[in-house]
């Protein structure tokens, strides 16, 4: 294995096993704040990984970095103002991914502070230059599901977000093609088609890349302090 899998797959692995908890941890507790009890009902107000990975996303991020977990379920009947709440708790998924890739974006460049002070310094420093590769690539694919999430696809963020605002004739459609047997399966087939498709991936990486380029705008200082 060289060293560009090998980081691509501890990053994939943080991800899956940290990030992925909080992105759907942080829509059961915003989903609870405001007054529903399914997700804490279902389990879903844990850090657990177990609680929330999903058997398909999870293989996904491993091979391609991008990929999802269980949905959280909801219940807008539970909120005193579905519509607006509706879209409270389905935000709260990507800002968390957002949020933590700034966090590991800022502890890249404090990484990458070190790695340049012991680098002049004569240090052995390769351990602490793959762990600002890590930390790097973990930011990215942080940001990269943020992204992702507010596609307009069933069961990501964005479709509920999107349902939220369309007339209530779409939601009672929306609503009753998510009864339907097999609308899980047909949601996961479909993401999977759309993440070999050239149009969906370049809209995520075109925004993915924008959001880290002002990251790294606001974070450039960090290193300097450092050195």
């Amino acid at each position: 294995m060289d060293n560009t899998m090998m980081i691509n797959l501890l990053s994939r692995a943080a991800v899956l096993l940290l990030l992925l908890p909080v992105h759907e941890y942080a829509h059961a507790r915003v989903s609870y704040a405001l007054g529903d009890p399914t997700a804490a009902n279902d389990g879903r107000l844990d850090l657990n990984p177990l609680v929330h990975l999903d058997p398909v996303g999870s293989l996904l991020m491993l091979l391609v970095g991008i990929g999802w977990a269980k949905p959280v379920p909801v219940d807008p009947r539970y909120y005193k103002n579905p519509r607006r709440d509706m879209v409270i708790s389905a935000m709260a998924d990507p800002l968390a991914n957002l949020i933590m890739g700034f966090l590991f974006l800022i502890l890249a460049q404090v990484s990458l502070g070190f790695w340049v002070r012991g680098y002049y310094n004569g240090a052995n420093v390769d351990t602490l230059y793959y762990m600002v590769l890590i930390l790097q690539t973990i930011a990215s694919i942080s940001v990269s599901l943020a992204v992702f999430n507010l596609l307009p696809v069933p069961p990501l963020d964005g479709a509920k977000i999107l349902d939220a605002v369309l007339p209530l004739s779409f939601q009672m459609k929306m609503h009753k093609y998510e009864k339907y047997r097999y609308a899980r399966a047909i949601n996961t087939i479909f993401l999977f088609v759309l993440l070999f498709t050239d149009v969906f991936t370049n809209i995520i990486y075109y925004f993915t890349g924008y959001i880290l380029d002002g990251m790294y705008a606001i974070t450039a200082f960090i290193p300097e302090l450092i050195v």
